[in-house]
């Protein structure tokens, strides 16, 4: 919601389980997506090409502000939101849902919720569940979580995601530093017995 380049709530998914590539012309909004999904998981605003949170406010320029944000965008509400499915077998078991605000433009808030109790409707929002618990948390905290419940590290993103800068410099790389860079982000390379 007000996110980047997106004005107002934008619902894009539910994605298939494992390996997902976000693919379209150029202007089509791949980064902003994969941006926003940064912004919720915690990661640092390298990740989302911007130097302050104030940035990350969508703001419809108008003709002759240069671009700068006035007041009324800096009391805009901006959050993005990201919803994982714990699954046990085929069973859908709980949804961690993320969610990350900007405040004042200076500072963010991590909010979580588990929830087991239902499924949200296609096409809704999966925040909040009225029934649910949802909390605040630090860096840390969310680290953890993230550890725990869906295996993914966000002191190391590039193990669970690949930017489309680095793709390039990816395919340019022989056959065994490819394997290389595979197997270290990938979290096998301890496995290798050479």
């Amino acid at each position: 919601c007000n996110f980047k380049s997106f004005c107002g709530p934008v619902v894009i998914g539910p994605f298939a389980e494992g390996m997902t590539a976000v693919v379209g012309p150029n202007g089509s909004g791949k980064s902003c997506l994969v941006e926003g999904l940064c912004f919720a998981l915690g990661l640092e605003l390298g990740y989302m090409r911007a130097r302050a949170l104030c940035s990350l406010v969508h703001r419809g320029r108008q003709a002759g502000d240069g671009g700068r944000m006035d007041s009324l965008a800096r009391k805009a509400v901006c959050y993005s939101a990201a919803c994982f499915t714990a699954r046990s077998g085929s069973q859908s078991t709980e949804r961690l849902t993320l969610q990350r605000r900007v405040l004042d433009g200076k500072r963010s808030e991590i909010r979580a919720q588990l929830c087991s109790c239902r499924q949200p409707e296609k096409g809704k929002l999966p925040w909040p569940c009225s029934t649910c618990r949802a909390c605040i948390l630090n860096r840390e905290q969310l680290r953890s979580l993230l550890l725990q419940r869906i295996h993914a590290d966000i002191n190391r993103p590039e193990r669970f995601l690949v930017q489309q800068s680095a793709c390039t410099a990816i395919v340019q790389r022989g056959p065994l530093e490819l394997l290389a860079f595979l197997e270290e982000h990938a979290g096998t390379v301890e496995l290798r017995t050479e």
